[in-house]
């Protein structure tokens, strides 16, 4: 497997990375958007947990029962969760923004966070099933696990470092509204290249790509 070969079947994770960090500043947005107190905000955000819990075993039953279709399911599911992430992470930096506060306030934000939850385990069930559906070497495995830790650090780096040096000083360095607001809407920016990447048919990417990828019924292109 060459490294731009592990590297594509390891997009998924930087997807996952990004929303990951976007979560990061979720206490934040809570308190400047909804009038949540920050430890309130840390309780309900430790308490979505449960919630999570239910909805990683109900969706990989869903997940393993479901038939592939013709482009597979690991892409449908790629897709569909992105798009649920983009839609509740950007609702909750800027549409909702304002809009509730009090008992709604938190009641809008937990809602919002829930939805995220759903998402965030469609597209993160991809990441753990590609590389098992793909092969089981034991040589091949490890170096796509390799790739995806690269992601995951160098992915919020970067970021965090756009974040550092050009978003915030816009905002006199303080975590406002405003400013997770545009944080928001770059960091999804970004994120839509890899999720496009991620999906896009090998061939027009032209990058090599493993036979057993073209084969798999879950991840068929």
């Amino acid at each position: 497997m060459t490294l731009a070969t592990a590297a594509r079947v390891q997009y998924p994770v930087a997807c996952c990375g990004v929303f990951h960090l976007l979560m990061m500043y979720a206490g934040y947005i809570a308190n400047e958007g909804y009038g949540i107190a920050v430890a309130l905000a840390g309780i309900i955000i430790t308490g979505t947990r449960i919630f999570d819990a239910v909805t990683d075993s109900l969706l990989a039953a869903l997940f393993d029962r479901m038939k592939p279709g013709k482009h597979g399911k690991i892409r449908l599911f790629i897709l569909l969760g992105w798009a649920v992430m983009a839609l509740a992470d950007i609702a909750m930096y800027d549409w909702m923004v304002g809009k509730f506060s009090g008992t709604f306030g938190v009641f809008a934000f937990i809602l919002l966070y829930l939805v995220h939850i759903i998402g965030y385990t469609l597209l993160n069930m991809c990441t753990g099933v590609i590389g098992t559906a793909i092969t089981n070497d034991p040589v091949q495995r490890p170096f796509m696990n390799f790739i995806g830790t690269l992601y995951s650090y160098l992915t919020p780096m970067v970021l965090n470092t756009f974040l550092s040096f050009y978003i915030l000083p816009k905002y006199d360095n303080r975590y406002n509204a405003a400013c997770l607001s545009e944080a928001c809407f770059w960091y999804i920016g970004a994120d839509s290249i890899w999720q496009n990447m991620a999906v896009k048919r090998p061939s027009v990417s032209g990058l090599p790509w493993p036979s057993s990828w073209r084969e798999c019924p879950l991840c068929s292109v």
